[in-house]
């Protein structure tokens, strides 16, 4: 049996409170460091939950985290067999660059000096991901997100793998095709719009994009931080509008 979208969110929503659990012991004894780690402190976070995830959706954990171990759901690869620690791994690479996009745009600024095409990058990465991961599995026949199709995965009850399972007939193949065409139109018209709305309202702010990429870039160098974020607000007092930049 092929695990549906509600019962893989309801596992992932199990999972994150595990893992906020932990992080808040964690914090009890370390409080003071992680404190002084300020934003910093996501690598931890990113870490802890590709230990977690990692080892136990593959060969080690029988393909189960404590939430699918409870719900009695598995990961597998396509053939019935635990995926490997690589593929587990790299399977939630892909779903982490929903939860922590922060750290990869961070990694993206070490090897890429140019930071607005590190934006751009991780934006569009941010946007598959978050498509590709949530919104395809309820429409492809087989329930599988962007991170199954990579890693060669997919959810199923526990017990329940069998080849005929996951064959596909003509028809589901159709379907996949459009659910795939579905969600990279969504994904583009995202993206399209996103820029087209940033465009519209940088001009009407009079300030580029290059400007104000430029000034993040300026700040991160003086302050050695490569996590800055500039953005750029509008306001209005006494009829009055205002421009200014916001850096967080």
């Amino acid at each position: 049996m092929v695990i549906g979208f509600w019962k893989r969110l309801l596992a992932d929503f199990l999972d994150s409170l595990i893992l906020a659990v932990f992080g808040i012991l964690l914090c009890i004894p370390f409080s003071h460091y992680f404190f002084n780690m300020e934003t910093s402190g996501m690598w931890v976070g990113l870490v802890v939950s590709f230990l977690y995830t990692g080892l136990l959706q593959s060969s080690l954990g029988e393909g189960q985290s404590f939430a699918k171990k409870y719900l009695g759901i598995q990961v597998l690869s396509m053939d019935g067999e635990y995926l490997s620690l690589p593929k587990s791994f790299f399977r939630y690479t892909v779903i982490a660059f929903i939860a922590y996009a922060g750290a990869f745009q961070a990694i993206f600024n070490l090897v890429i000096p140019n930071p607005q095409v590190v934006t751009i990058v991780v934006s569009v990465l941010f946007l598959l991901a978050l498509f590709g991961c949530i919104f395809l599995v309820p429409f492809h026949p087989l329930k599988r997100g962007l991170h199954d199709l990579i890693a060669g995965s997919i959810v199923v009850k526990k017990g329940t793998y069998s080849k005929e399972l996951v064959k596909m007939d003509q028809a589901m193949v159709q379907k996949e095709k459009w659910a795939f065409a579905f969600c990279g139109v969504c994904c583009l018209a995202v993206v399209a719009g996103g820029f087209f709305m940033f465009a519209t309202l940088s001009k009407s702010m009079g300030v580029t994009y290059s400007e104000i990429t430029k000034t993040q870039s300026d700040i991160a160098q003086k302050i050695g931080n490569p996590n800055i974020q500039v953005n750029l607000n509008s306001s209005t007092f006494n009829g009055q509008s205002s421009t200014n930049l916001q850096v967080s």
